[in-house]
């Protein structure tokens, strides 16, 4: 296992690295020409400083799917839409240039307003994350297959989504199944196609997403900032090492006014719940889920790996596709 922990973090787009990156779009049928590639600044646990490139992580936003036609006739005709709608915005109106990656359709509980069950969404993956805001603003005012979006996830930077999807904190532990190490520039005997170092780290390295560990330990109640959790809990098995009692704080106790506000709004929330109220809908909502076995419904919380193959079975000579 491969742990970093994340000090600094940006992005940067790249041609696709046969092995790590897709190279081919089977929803669009095209060849993938460039992909984003999030690079994290650290150290390792043991003190050496250094810089890991993350392959496999797209940018996406969702918008509802009202089920009033086929699903993968809407997919289609809306990644065309949106692909000339940013052309043309671009002062780029002949261009062919594909935006989106690709649409899935998803399920999950609306955020916005109340509801009691699941309704159909479509996710949509694009290459770069810098044309989100104008995809977004476009999809809203109307300029995408004639309809005004309501759009979901669209306010979330590119790197806290990823954060987000795979539980990473600022200044806690990327940990990862599996990585591969960058040679030295002027390294003797280098293979065609070996990867090289970018920074001035004393170790660099590429991994790709499905790899990443930290998802898998998401269970329970978390800390408020998990972020310094990590740092707290470092700092109590320093001083154990040492023979120190910890210096983390005691939790402090509720004070009376506080209880007192608490109940208070217990109380006004329990009386509101008892008045009932005859809304009316003045917008169609998304259609409701209605998923079975061997639907291909995703639910919303499945984390999208793009079918990249972790690196621990990838033997270099193969090309990787979605």
């Amino acid at each position: 296992m491969f742990s970093l922990r994340i000090v600094n973090v940006d992005h940067y787009m790249s041609p696709p690295k046969s092995g790590l990156d897709l190279t081919y779009s089977q929803f669009r049928g095209n060849q993938i020409k460039s992909v984003p590639v999030i690079r994290i600044f650290g150290s390792t646990p043991t003190g050496s400083k250094s810089c890991l490139h993350v392959h496999g992580v797209f940018p996406y936003v969702v918008v509802p799917y009202s089920g009033m036609e086929d699903a993968g006739r809407a997919m289609y005709q809306l990644a065309s839409s949106l692909d000339k709608a940013i052309n043309v915005s671009m002062g780029t109106s002949y261009s062919k240039k594909q935006h989106v990656f690709k649409i899935v359709q998803i399920s999950g509980r609306p955020f916005y307003g109340f509801h009691s069950q699941d309704h159909q969404f479509l996710k949509i993956f694009f290459y770069n994350p810098l044309i989100i805001k104008r995809a977004c603003d476009l999809l809203q005012n109307g300029a995408v297959c004639g309809t005004q979006f309501q759009i979901h996830e669209g306010h979330v930077p590119f790197i806290l989504q990823f954060f987000i999807d795979y539980n990473l904190y600022g200044m806690s532990f990327i940990n990862l199944k599996s990585v591969v190490l960058r040679e030295e520039v002027n390294a003797p005997d280098l293979a065609p196609g070996t990867l090289t170092k970018e920074s001035f780290c004393e170790l660099e390295a590429d991994a790709v997403a499905v790899d990443i560990l930290n998802r898998l330990t998401v269970q329970g109640e978390l800390a408020v900032n998990p972020g310094l959790a990590a740092i707290w809990e470092e700092e109590k098995e320093r001083l154990q090492k040492d023979g120190l009692e910890s210096s983390q704080r005691p939790t402090p106790q509720k004070t009376m006014s506080e209880i007192l506000l608490m109940d208070r709004l217990k109380d006004n929330l329990r009386f509101q719940g008892s008045c009932k109220v005859q809304l009316r809908e003045t917008i169609p909502y998304p259609a409701v889920s209605q998923r079975s076995t061997g639907s291909e419904i995703l639910d919303a919380s499945v984390l999208d790996t793009h079918s990249l193959t972790s690196l621990v079975t990838f033997d270099g000579t193969r090309e990787v596709s979605e």
